[in-house]
């Protein structure tokens, strides 16, 4: 089955743009106020951030496979006054060659993963990000997450 972009052939986008529409559920404001704050921890927001882009990279294959631990997790002020994140977090998996899959050639599959997690992190918490990833392999036979 071929797809083609809407914006190349428009014919039938206005009637999909109805039908959905139609099944949308109306509301006149947001469920929660652009204010509210999450209940998840500093250091949850860094797991759960770091989770989507072991997802993103990986294809969607081994998220369930890795154990995420925080490490280190700490504001240090610098000698100009400014606030930087420090976090540390350790990738533990069951197998050597789900360890290679995230590190990938030259670790650039981590690298790839790190440096995204970074930019999203400074968003969140207002300030640069210092976030290393180590990957290690558990030789551990009462594998839980």
């Amino acid at each position: 089955m071929l797809f083609r972009s809407p914006l190349k052939k428009p014919e039938g986008v206005k009637d999909l743009i109805d039908f959905l529409m139609s099944k949308a559920t109306p509301a006149n404001e947001w469920e929660l106020d652009q204010d509210d704050a999450t209940t998840l921890s500093p250091e949850e927001r860094v797991e759960e951030v770091v989770r989507e882009k072991l997802y993103r990279f990986l294809h969607q294959e081994l998220p369930y496979e890795i154990r995420q631990t925080n490490r280190l997790f700490r504001v240090v002020k610098r000698q100009d006054e400014s606030l930087v994140v420090e976090a540390h977090q350790d990738l533990v998996v069951r197998t050597k060659s789900h360890k290679e899959m995230i590190c990938g050639r030259g670790n650039r599959t981590l690298e790839h993963i790190r440096s995204a997690a970074v930019r999203d992190l400074e968003v969140i918490f207002g300030c640069p990000v210092e976030l290393l990833l180590h990957v290690k392999h558990s030789k551990s036979r009462n594998w839980t997450i």
